[in-house]
């Protein structure tokens, strides 16, 4: 019978929201970091929450306090990992309610938290995700890493991780031969894509390129004014203390320069105005609204201007103004056999009035033709371990950890990329698309230089992935992963050997199908040779998906809320 757990009668929730809290609030060395997921469940709050499942409840008094001492030891107030020493009692623990250990089953896999905080406790675990780009993310952390985790490097001596400053602090770190692979195999990837695209993104005299930084533009509506508006909502381009600098939209005939200038008095003046798409001509004061906009974006008639470049000089972050020599060069010839995958549903939402109707239309042909020669790149890899007398193992999660920097290039490259403008003191930089769990259209936008060390560069995603490393249990077996709908994954397990543990979606407010379609595009391109299974269709399963999404269901709201709780009484019958 069932004997009483923590879970059932106490738990310190302050300590476990403060841990997940801060570890929402690091931006390197947590599961999050591998790849974007869309609002992923806090891994504090799940290891807490497999351990209170499956301790039993010893009653009132010191036992008890003893064992939320163990939670609270697990969820450490700065969000990282707990110690060795605590994994060990609560693994003591657990083994001892529970003479034959549960499988964990996660049927909404998502960002992977479940499966890694599972196995950190020393527990078999088994996801699912219908979403092929959730099942890879997790299939990578929960299976593919931990089968290579204290595997020695391929590679030579030259890409020692700890040379190039991510010593992991103990002599004999986990996945120290993995990163020290990911250097060397990413290098050689870079190499060859440098070498066949390089040539579109001109480097000046001295300095690092950092990024282009583009304004949308679009024609002015008065018949008497031949100027294309550029459509740009904030002069500056940086205000860090003692660099600040703006940008200046200068009427020359019948066309718009821009003119940096550098200090915190320079003028600062954008030609967008109050709401969402209001713009004024700096020639004739004529202005532009939504409609005009809308209307110019569906006739084709949306361009780009270069507004300035950004290059790392010995001074420190320096702008330039636009000249013909740090234009793109002419002549880029972009793939023909890209998936042409259509914007629908949220995807589209921002976008499609103003004439996207395509994910390949919100990326410069440079960058569509450098992300398709990455992801080419890394469909070489494979091979490459192989006749290194790597083991098929060590491969494939080589070549899935790089393809899925090809995609985290992606979000990094794109039209929906911000120049954000940090604080005084720090250094304005690029911000990936996905600040929010949407595809806004931007007026203006930062394309980042991919073969530089600054973020959007492909090193930067490589480091990326290597401080996720940090973050994994390393002395583990692996977990299972597959992508199915969660109204089977009970199958995945035998009846009453499994604890659920799981963080499903919550009728529409996010429909990830329709966006994680802008990761797909390009992971399937790199990895559908090594995951099959995950990549056979063009585009991510949508039909089946369970959110209440009124777009599938002929706009209805109340078919849509039916479909979805029709669904997960199917899902948890199912379980």
């Amino acid at each position: 019978g069932y004997r009483r757990k923590l879970i059932d009668v106490a738990l310190p929730l302050t300590q476990i929201s403060a841990a997940s809290i801060r570890e929402k609030q690091r931006s390197v060395g947590t599961v999050k970091n591998l790849h974007k997921w869309f609002a992923p469940m806090p891994a504090p709050a799940l290891r807490a929450l497999i351990f209170a499942s499956l301790v039993d409840d010893p009653g009132p008094g010191a036992k008890r306090d003893e064992l939320l001492q163990v939670v609270k030891d697990l969820v450490p107030d700065k969000g990282t990992n707990p110690s060795d020493k605590v994994l060990r009692e609560a693994q003591r623990l657990i083994a001892e309610s529970n003479p034959e250990l549960p499988v964990v089953l996660d049927p909404f896999a998502g960002g992977g938290s479940t499966i890694v905080e599972a196995l950190r406790l020393g527990l078999p675990a088994v996801s699912s995700d219908l979403n092929p780009v959730a099942a890879l993310i997790t299939r990578t952390l929960g299976e593919l890493l931990p089968a290579v985790a204290l595997e020695p490097a391929i590679s030579d001596g030259d890409h020692r991780t700890r040379k190039r400053g991510l010593d992991y602090g103990n002599n004999n770190p986990p996945y120290e031969g993995l990163a020290d692979d990911l250097r060397y195999y990413g290098d050689l990837v870079q190499k060859a894509v440098q070498e066949r695209v390089g040539h579109y993104y001109p480097v000046p005299p001295s300095g690092k390129p950092v990024a282009w930084l583009w304004a949308r533009t679009a024609p002015c509506t008065n018949p008497m004014c031949a100027v294309r508006v550029p459509l740009f909502g904030s002069p500056w381009l940086s205000k860090q203390k003692g660099r600040e600098a703006t940008v200046e939209a200068v009427v020359d005939g019948d066309e718009i320069r821009f003119v940096v200038h550098h200090g915190k008095n320079g003028p600062a003046k954008a030609t967008k105005g109050k709401g969402r798409a209001q713009f004024t001509c700096p020639k004739c004061s004529t202005t532009l609204g939504e409609k005009e906009i809308r209307a110019a974006g569906k006739a084709g008639n949306l361009g780009l201007q270069l507004m300035a470049y950004c290059a790392d000089t010995e001074a420190g972050r320096t702008f330039f103004p636009p000249t013909n020599d740090l234009l793109p060069t002419p002549g880029t010839e972009i793939p023909d056999d890209l998936d042409d995958l259509e914007l629908i549903g949220k995807a589209a939402f921002n976008l499609e009035g103003y004439g996207f109707t395509s994910f390949l239309e919100i990326y410069t042909p440079r960058q569509l033709i450098t992300l398709s020669t990455f992801a080419d790149e890394v469909t070489q890899i494979y091979e490459k371990i192989i006749t290194d007398n790597g083991s098929p193992e060590q491969a494939r999660t080589i070549t899935t950890l790089l393809g899925i920097c090809v995609s985290k290039l992606a979000q990094a490259n794109s039209s929906l990329v911000r120049w954000r403008l940090d604080s005084r003191n720090g250094a304005a930089k690029a911000e990936p698309a996905f600040g929010t769990q949407a595809m806004p259209m931007l007026w203006d936008f930062a394309e980042a230089y991919p073969f530089g060390d600054s973020v959007g560069s492909w090193n930067a995603q490589i480091t990326s992935v290597i401080g996720t490393l940090k973050s994994l249990p390393s002395k583990t077996p692996p977990g299972r992963v597959v992508q199915t709908d969660a109204r089977t994954a009970g199958n995945l397990v035998n009846p009453g050997k499994a604890l659920i543990i799981t963080d499903p979606p919550y009728f529409g407010q996010i429909n990830y199908a329709d966006l994680s379609d802008y990761f797909y595009l390009w992971l399937r391109r790199a990895l559908r040779n090594v995951h099959p299974d995950l990549f056979g269709t063009i585009a991510t399963p949508k039909a089946v998906e369970l959110v209440a999404n009124p777009a599938r269901h002929g706009g209805s709201k109340e078919e849509a809320q039916r479909y979805f709780i029709e669904g997960f009484t199917e899902v948890f019958t199912s379980l």
